[in-house]
């Protein structure tokens, strides 16, 4: 099956064909190789084939029925929103600047970081009040 020009399957044939060459290069094509590694490094990730990070958040949205942001893991982790800790300081301008984000899909990511915030502090509440409780004492 042909590759689009771009593709990561493109690159790979073109790294592949190029590493015949190393030992003629030194440090000129190490330092090249390690640029395509990179490269090709954040075209995986776009295409969500992500690291653990990208997995937890992958595996959240499954969970709670919000499978068509799933697309857009690879440019989260990327720009540093690798984890649902991470994920829940984002606003709606953080998620607009991700690649390809549709500005709907941008609005429901942000209410879902402001939920994950009020959540968060309601937990923080009840586990503060809760500590100032006198500890209970089991009928005797």
């Amino acid at each position: 099956q042909p590759s689009s020009p771009g593709s990561v399957a493109e690159d790979a044939e073109v790294t592949d064909h190029e590493e015949s060459r190393t030992s003629e290069a030194g440090p000129e094509m190490h330092e090249k190789y390690k640029e395509d590694f990179e490269r090709l490094s954040r075209q995986l990730d776009a295409a969500n084939l992500t690291t653990d990070g990208g997995a937890e958040i992958s595996e959240w949205f499954e969970r709670h029925n919000y499978k068509f942001l799933a697309p857009y893991v690879g440019a989260m982790v990327e720009h540093g929103w690798e984890s649902l800790d991470a994920l829940e300081q984002l606003t709606e301008e953080d998620a607009l600047a991700l690649p390809g984000m549709k500005v709907g899909h941008a609005k429901v990511l942000s209410r879902i970081a402001a939920r994950m915030r009020e959540a968060t502090e309601a937990m923080r509440a009840f586990e503060s009040s809760d500590s100032r409780r006198e500890p209970h004492q089991a009928d005797d």
